[in-house]
């Protein structure tokens, strides 16, 4: 244990210094290849496997496909596969996380702009998942500088486009047939270990108005108060899940609200 603390300490400033370049890659969806080719470029050097998994755009036909954008090309997002490969007759573990970082909101400034503040290190994704990603990184380079007696295969999937459906974990799946005894997916969770996560779906609605002359009562059929009724009509749907679930799974029960619903996007004509 010992030899473990002193090599994590040694290698705090890199760590440090990588967790900076990955913050830095603007990888908002759509925009994750550069932290790929880093990733590729930088684990190679120590994993025994290293490589490119292409995402395709027949991804949009898979059964589990799921994303509330539209009109995203997958032709040149490719995911990154390591692995570090055990002696035989252990356990196997695969371990998941994505390159992709939620948009900024317009009041944060320079969120790409690594900032270590009191041995805090801060900036856009640096929780989701770009510290997730150093994490991974470092686990390979220990496993391969430190020589421990791995029995079972250690595999590492960083994906694409987890912020909305999680589909580069799709490709994982479909195209490198990994498996293992136990799989991790690192996401900030204060340091909890979740052994059970809510899933997401996404709704989409449309209603129709009737335009006309605001001046003649009767006329028209105003779209955004049938819209209003749709939310409610969500929002009933979403408490009568909650309610329905109470007591199936003690895991959740602890949460006012284990599930949010969130109405996210309104588009309207003129």
């Amino acid at each position: 244990m010992a030899k473990i603390r002193d090599y994590l300490a040694s290698i705090q400033p890199e760590l440090t210094q990588v967790l900076s370049d990955l913050i830095a890659f603007a990888s908002t969806v759509g925009n994750e290849k550069p932290v790929a080719e880093y990733l590729h470029a930088r684990m190679q050097a120590f994993c025994d496997e290293c490589d490119f998994v292409p995402n395709d755009n027949s991804l949009r036909e898979d059964p589990d496909y799921s994303s509330p954008v539209k009109g995203l090309d997958y032709s040149d997002r490719p995911n990154v596969r390591v692995a570090m490969k055990g002696s035989g007759g252990g356990r196997s573990l695969l371990m998941n996380t994505h390159m992709d970082v939620v948009p900024p909101s317009s009041m944060q400034e320079q969120p790409f702009a690594p900032q270590l503040r009191d041995g805090v290190l801060f900036g856009r994704g640096a929780c989701d998942a770009k510290g997730q990603i150093a994490t991974m990184v470092f686990l390979m380079k220990a496993l391969h500088d430190l020589k421990p007696d791995l029995k079972g295969n250690v595999t590492g999937n960083l994906v694409i486009e987890e912020e909305v459906g999680g589909n580069g974990t799709v490709t994982m799946v479909r195209k490198t047939g990994d498996t293992a005894d136990a799989a991790l997916v690192f996401e900030a969770s204060d340091f909890t270990l979740y052994p059970q996560i809510r899933g997401a779906v996404w709704f989409e609605a449309t209603v129709t108005g009737q335009s006309g002359h605001s001046g003649k009562p009767g006329g028209t059929v105003s779209a955004l108060l049938k819209a209003i009724k749709a939310i409610e009509v969500f929002a009933a749907y979403h408490d009568r899940c909650i309610a329905e679930s109470r007591g199936q799974y003690p895991l959740f029960d602890q949460f006012e609200n284990p599930a949010p619903l969130t109405i996210g996007q309104l588009e309207a004509g003129d």
